[in-house]
């Protein structure tokens, strides 16, 4: 009975801390002791999105973006409080730069050292610590001259409605948007 408490007691020990993904595993495996990788840091704690959409509901398109970026500025501003400032204790040791908070999803970017990642990574507040994988936008293809609306959807657009969608008018245009992925569940 003593031995599947305390397997039990390890198991929940080993999920309540942040992870760190895969792809930043293999760049810290690497790294020197004093080089910063470019890291996210997403926060345990996430707005209720079902909480945001009743805040919002009623609101004007408009309105509706004013109102859902102050509440998850306010969001993130208190739940970063504690890690913007041990960022900041870090950056005055050069251990840490370019400390950028992301209030959308509330996680934090930044680059860090491998011992203050892992640190990062065993804190109670961090749900888990990804690589931030640059990209260069002049690789990109250059845009031309728009192209003509295609109606032949693939099978997912046509799957999530999205046809439906731009019949009612709501195209994305002058919308931005922003995925992170890991790839990890």
């Amino acid at each position: 009975m003593r031995r599947f408490v305390l397997s039990g007691l390890l198991v929940l020990f080993a999920f309540g801390f942040g992870m760190i993904s895969p792809e930043l595993e293999r760049h810290l495996s690497t790294a020197a002791a004093d080089q910063k990788l470019p890291v996210h840091i997403v926060l345990k704690n996430q707005y209720d999105t079902r909480l945001l959409f009743s805040q919002v509901d009623g609101l004007s398109r408009q309105e509706r973006r004013v109102r859902v970026a102050q509440i998850l500025g306010d969001f993130a501003r208190r739940e970063q409080e504690s890690i913007l400032r041990y960022l900041a204790e870090r950056e005055k040791q050069g251990e840490v730069k370019d400390i950028r908070p992301i209030w959308i999803v509330n996680a934090v970017a930044c680059e860090a050292t491998p011992a203050v990642i892992r640190e990062l990574a065993q804190r109670a507040d961090v749900h888990y610590v990804n690589y931030d994988l640059a990209w260069c936008p002049d690789l990109l293809e250059k845009p031309g001259a728009p192209a003509e609306p295609q109606y032949d959807a693939t099978w997912g657009v046509r799957k999530i409605r999205a046809p439906e969608v731009w019949a009612q008018g709501y195209t994305g245009q002058g919308v931005v948007c922003g995925h992170i992925d890991t790839g990890c569940d």
